[in-house]
């Protein structure tokens, strides 16, 4: 719909708000600028007293307008308010210049009427969106020129004054048209800004959407390949190419939905406090036996000290580094790959250099373009989406840094990783522990109460928890939590974190309202890290994402379960 003439929606008004403060400084400089150039002429209180008036209309304004937002852009009164007090700006704005025009001299005339043109231009340039605005700021220079215009027809003959006020009836009418095509653009791109707004907002759904329903098939076909593999009397290997597959099926579906949110301005960051050497650590760990099994090496470099904690996303930094050394190990046959991490003010440089066949000049510019996949003839087996460098990139850059790449000395291929990373205040945030199968006696016999409404999510997590010597118990809603803890003690709870009757937050919320102070362990689909900040501020103890690995299962209880011997289940948000 096309907006109407007079229409002032939030937006609208929200956008001249913004145009006013940007041209504010501007508006003061000219004022000032014009007092003190009135001051050779004038009465030295007329010029001064309409600076002050001038200023404090400024304030005024600005006043006026945080009221007029708090009130919904609706009170009659404010709108009449802002409306009366900027004609009054106005006319101290132009009151020093229109006294000039009286005085003798052509320059002083000359001067009077550039005043006025540039008032014209701030009104319509300005203060095009409120159109009652535009208009009540045009009456000053309007009521300025028919001032000259009187004066003129003393000591003008009829035939020059003729001419003159067709002129000056012209500038008007110019003015006025001008004020309107402005009016019209400026509403037309706020509706276009709030409709992309509007789609930003839509796709940030649909990619959350489509995270959680994608992500709990997987969860079912995963958990089920790992406890098939575990069984003794299983085909290990059919067994491990449907979990590999699966596995795969999820780093594709995680590419997907991180690329559509780049590509959608939907990204999430959630800074936290962190440990990089501790961070880079548990990657380098993870990584090293994947290249020890191709006979590659892994090492890590630190040239230099590097702070303690540095403020960051850390699930989006191991992503990013995960990205860079599943690269590196898919290109490099012979060698290896070196991480090295340096710290230079509040910027962490972390370069991952490998010693494959590099990448040629002409391929360059394509590195990063999604879906671009770069000397595939050097690739070792194992599929890759050409994803995996446009998102770190996006990442980087959505962290105040950037991802690049470096030709270095010799051969192979080097990414220059940077991310703004200062020093926090917050305590750290530990890196996850990595996961070590079978050294574990402390989960046998334990008590888990799981709460899902989807039955195959409660079977994937019996039989997971089977595995690792953990009983268990099923519900299928939030609302029989109560009753189920009432009638057996448990060690912990495993909650899913989208259930319709009762969600998980509100779920945990109730048992720690009934006094129930044991671990809550939120189970989700939703993989962004701004969800796991959320719940572990609402009194998670823990959060796991699906598809679940029972490595990553075992992990995570072991260390709620530890915490909670040693610190109480903190109250729910």
């Amino acid at each position: 719909m096309h907006p109407t003439l007079f229409s002032n929606s939030a937006s609208d008004l929200a956008l001249q708000k913004e145009l006013l403060d940007k041209d504010l400084p501007l508006r003061v400089t000219v004022a000032s600028a014009a007092t003190l150039l009135t001051l050779a002429y004038l009465p030295i209180v007329v010029p001064v007293v309409a600076l002050i008036g001038y200023l404090l209309a400024e304030l005024a304004h600005n006043l006026l307008q945080h009221a007029f937002e708090k009130r919904g852009f609706r009170s009659k009164l404010l709108s009449a308010l802002v409306l009366i007090n900027s004609g009054l700006g106005m006319t101290c704005f132009i009151l020093p210049p229109t006294l000039m025009w009286f005085e003798p001299g052509e320059a002083t005339k000359l001067g009077t009427l550039l005043y006025i043109v540039g008032a014209f231009m701030s009104v319509t340039l300005v203060r095009p969106v409120y159109l009652q605005l535009a208009v009540v700021n045009s009456i000053p220079p309007m009521v300025t020129l028919l001032l000259i215009l009187f004066d003129m027809s003393t000591r003008l003959p009829w035939n020059e004054m003729l001419f003159m006020t067709m002129t000056v009836s012209l500038l008007i009418a110019y003015v006025l048209a001008a004020l309107l095509s402005n009016h019209r653009v400026q509403q037309e791109l706020s509706a276009a800004r709030d409709a992309a707004l509007a789609r930003v907002e839509t796709q940030g759904r649909f990619l959350a959407t489509m995270s959680h329903e994608l992500r709990t098939p997987l969860n079912a076909i995963l958990g089920l390949a790992q406890v098939l593999s575990d069984k003794p009397d299983a085909s290990g290997d059919e067994a491990d190419v449907i979990r590999d597959s699966a596995r795969a099926m999820a780093l594709l579906v995680g590419d997907l939905l991180d690329h559509a949110a780049i590509e959608a301005g939907a990204l999430r960051i959630a800074p936290q406090a962190v440990d990089p050497a501790a961070l880079v650590g548990t990657q380098l760990r993870l990584w090293q036996p994947r290249f020890a099994e191709r006979g590659l090496s892994l090492d890590l470099r630190l040239p230099m000290a590097v702070p303690d904690l540095v403020l960051t996303d850390p699930t989006r930094l191991a992503q990013c580094l995960g990205n860079l050394l599943s690269n590196a190990l898919r290109h490099t046959r012979v060698g290896g790959a070196v991480m090295e991490m340096t710290m230079t003010g509040d910027i962490l440089d972390i370069n991952v250099t490998d010693t494959g066949p590099g990448i040629a000049e002409e391929a360059e510019t394509r590195l990063f373009r999604p879906y671009e996949k770069i000397s595939p003839e050097t690739a070792q087996p194992g599929g890759s989406t050409g994803l995996g460098l446009a998102i770190s990139r996006g990442l980087a850059r959505a962290m105040g840094g950037d991802l690049r790449y470096e030709r270095p000395p010799g051969h192979g291929a080097r990414f220059r990783l940077t991310l703004l990373a200062p020093r926090p205040t917050l305590p750290p945030v530990p890196p996850a522990a990595l996961p070590e199968r079978g050294l574990t006696p402390g989960l046998q016999g334990r008590h888990v109460l799981i709460v899902d409404d989807i039955a195959t999510n409660r079977m994937v997590l019996r039989l997971l928890l089977s595995g690792l010597g953990v009983k268990s118990v099923e519900i299928s809603s939030g609302r029989e939590v109560l009753a189920a803890l009432t009638a057996t003690p448990f060690d912990a709870v495993l909650l899913d974190i989208r259930m319709p009757d009762l969600s998980g937050p509100e779920t945990l919320k109730t048992l720690r309202e009934a006094g129930h102070l044991l671990p809550v362990i939120a189970v989700s689909a939703d993989a962004d890290s701004g969800d796991q900040s959320r719940a572990l501020a609402q009194g998670f103890a823990g959060y796991l994402v699906k598809p679940l690995e029972a490595a990553r299962l075992e992990s995570e209880l072991v260390r709620v379960l530890a915490r909670s011997q040693d610190d109480p289940a903190p109250p729910a948000a």
